[in-house]
């Protein structure tokens, strides 16, 4: 293996199956005539905790085990995905998303994502500058005409209670970019206390 060799990495909870169907059917309902969205493949959807562009096959050891000893410190939690949004909050959306409007889970997440970026920092990893908002992307706005419904579905759109899993690990994912999609491979796994 080339020690200075780079890969596109990133942590991130894994969702189950169900899960993943439940947000297929949210993808579906909010097709619209007026607008084109590139979907995100429900099979790779994922709640990003940590992206890192250029990840050194040489810190992979040592990410391990810092990222071990960090997940054993951040208790398992039951995240309610209650809410979908979008970025930004104003204006034509980018961003369709479906995350949690309870303030004591989303904190949880915060925290874990926090401590995996404070972590990581002295390995030589770049700080994030966006402020951490614990989501799973759906899709991605290409081009929406100027009075789309979009905003209207997004916004009245009731997802209910039902989307609940049971967060008790992080992975460490690869990322290889192809012409058919990004293609995710798991380097690691780190459970939850």
């Amino acid at each position: 293996m080339d020690e200075t060799k780079t890969i596109r990495a990133f942590f991130a909870i894994e969702l189950d199956n169900n899960l993943r169907e439940q947000f297929k059917k949210i993808q579906q309902d909010l097709i619209t005539p007026d607008c084109t969205i590139k979907w995100v493949d429900p099979n790779k959807l994922h709640l990003t905790l940590k992206f890192i562009c250029h990840f050194p096959l040489q810190q992979i050891h040592a990410s391990k085990d810092i990222l071990l000893k960090i997940c054993q410190e951040h208790p398992s939690i039951l995240f309610n995905f209650n809410v979908l949004g979008r970025f930004p909050e104003k204006g034509k959306p980018t961003v369709i998303w479906v995350g949690s409007s309870e303030v004591g889970l989303s904190s949880c997440l915060r925290k874990l994502a926090q401590a995996i970026e404070n972590a990581l920092i002295p390995l030589g990893f770049a700080k994030e500058e966006r402020v951490f908002t614990p989501h799973v992307t759906l899709g991605r706005v290409k081009t929406a005409r100027k009075n789309s419904t979009l905003t209207k579905k997004i916004e009245t759109y009731k997802i209910g209670d039902n989307l609940k899993q049971t967060i008790d690990r992080v992975t460490l994912f690869q990322s290889t970019l192809t012409p058919a999609g990004p293609i995710y491979k798991t380097l690691a796994t780190f459970p939850l206390r």
